[in-house]
């Protein structure tokens, strides 16, 4: 949670940026790019449906949380204790060890790989995940020293990407899909769900507090209303800068989608960035891709560990012990490389994401008037989704 503290400051202008910089992350460096080489001319329709599962409902887990006080063990509760516990374990073994943590570094291989064909992945992880551990185990400061260099640094970069790649010669492959817009706004509406950012939400709320706090004082625990209009207002901010990097970047691959074919997603933004910057200002991109994807893990590894601690083994195991359990499980998965990866934890994704959004639009509901049927609503959606994914 540290990692964030220091990119917010007393006005929601700051606290905007700072929630962009805490859901940009490796999946949303690929997916947006994926959905414009899939689309092509398409991707408007594609953009809308990513809109929806990868912005407006991870902003909209945002406020949730924060009306709640980013108590997400309140938030689950409604569902049931127990079962509650098991879907906040699942959801955090999917953001981190599971999932987004051993992701961030199959992705920093694929980018560093493209440059250097014998970069061996065993040997890649392996070295990554010391060096997360070691950073994590310190709880060092240096991924937020690091996360406010590279974040700017990153977004420069992906903004000379994406006036280059939209600038450059058409290099499309086609000028009509085969598919219905239909078919391409679900394909958007479904990478949106890998993006994990509407788990996310749920649980990094409670970095955006101290901030809160700061700006409203005394009013956060008393105005309801004022917190609702700082949080809109923050999250207009955070929502339209990521919007402008999805839309851009899945233009982009648009523009250039023949110069893409058989491209592999893990791989597709570090093509971009050579075809658009050059090699050697393309490996520099490259680097700092790579680097926020690690410092990113780290903040991953932080709370997977504490949260192992306090919820998994009651305190009775150590921070360090837990954050090598971490680790650990994060290196053996991340040898399954990206594309290995999504493959296990999409079945999951698809049928639990529609459940959770149910659950964040009963909770809007519960707040404005008094619904009470958020536990029958979720595991509705949940029994729902489980049939239409298995049939």
């Amino acid at each position: 949670m540290n990692v964030f503290k220091n990119l917010f400051k007393a006005n929601f202008f700051t606290t905007g940026l700072a929630m962009f910089a805490m859901f940009f992350g490796s999946g949303n460096l690929i997916f947006p790019v994926a959905i414009g080489q899939f689309a092509g001319v398409q991707t408007p329709w594609a953009l809308l449906g990513l809109f929806l599962t990868a912005i407006l409902m991870p902003f909209v887990a945002l406020i949730i949380m924060l009306f709640l006080n980013s108590d997400h063990k309140n938030f689950f509760s409604q569902v049931g204790f127990l079962p509650g516990k098991l879907i906040s374990f699942i959801i955090l073994a999917l953001i981190g060890p599971f999932g987004v943590l051993p992701r961030c570094i199959a992705f920093s291989y694929s980018t560093f790989a493209l440059y250097f064909e014998s970069l061996n992945l065993t040997i890649y992880c392996f070295i990554s995940c010391v060096l997360i551990f070691i950073l994590s185990y310190r709880k060092s400061d240096v991924v937020g020293v690091i996360g406010n260099i590279l974040t700017p640094v990153l977004v420069i970069s992906l903004i000379v990407i994406i006036i280059q790649g939209l600038s450059a010669d058409t290099l499309s492959i086609d000028k009509q899909n085969t598919h219905s817009n239909l078919f391409i706004m679900k394909h958007g509406f479904i990478e949106g769900y890998k993006t994990f950012d509407i788990f996310a939400a749920l649980f990094f709320a409670a970095a955006i507090i101290p901030a809160f706090n700061n700006i409203l004082g005394s009013n956060l625990k008393t105005s309801k209303k004022a917190i609702l209009n700082l949080a809109l207002k923050s999250s207009l901010v955070g929502s339209g800068i990521l919007f402008f990097v999805y839309a851009g970047l899945s233009l982009v691959a648009a523009n250039l989608r023949g110069g893409l074919i058989g491209v592999e997603g893990d791989k597709l933004l570090g093509v971009i960035a050579a075809i658009t910057m050059g090699d050697t200002a393309g490996l520099l991109a490259n680097i700092v891709v790579s680097l926020a994807c690690l410092t990113t893990a780290i903040s991953l590894a932080l709370v997977s560990a504490e949260f192992f601690k306090k919820e998994i083994f009651l305190e009775k195991v150590s921070y360090e012990k837990s954050l090598l359990l971490v680790m650990l499980i994060s290196f053996l998965v991340s040898l399954l490389g990206f594309s290995g990866i999504m493959t296990m934890v999409l079945p999951v994704l698809k049928i639990l994401c529609p459940a959770v959004i149910v659950l964040i639009l009963a909770t809007i509901l519960k707040l404005i008037f008094n619904f009470s049927y958020a536990k029958q609503s979720f595991y509705s959606a949940l029994i729902i989704s489980l049939l239409f994914n298995l049939l």
